[in-house]
């Protein structure tokens, strides 16, 4: 890559699986700490966590993404706590 990553700190939404898992991947091959977020898949996250950390010798942690409720069309919903 023409920039260097290596030990930058990277974000990568949906990153437990499929194409978000192979972007973290790439990410931490060029070095960089990686935060894999799910939302559902918490074994692949944190499997894939793992093996980046070993692998890459890099920091890599599975973030859960915040549960939001999605909005019915009969109820609208607050998305700030009251």
């Amino acid at each position: 890559m023409v920039y260097d990553l290596k030990n930058r700190n990277v974000l990568v939404t949906g990153g437990s699986r499929g194409l978000g898992a192979v972007t973290a991947e790439r990410f931490a091959k060029e070095g960089a700490n990686v935060a894999i977020n799910y939302a559902t898949s918490a074994s692949a996250a944190e499997e894939l966590a793992e093996k980046l950390k070993a692998t890459y010798d890099v920091q890599a942690a599975a973030i859960q993404a915040f549960p939001f409720p999605l909005p019915s069309q009969s109820s609208p919903v607050n998305p700030l706590p009251q």
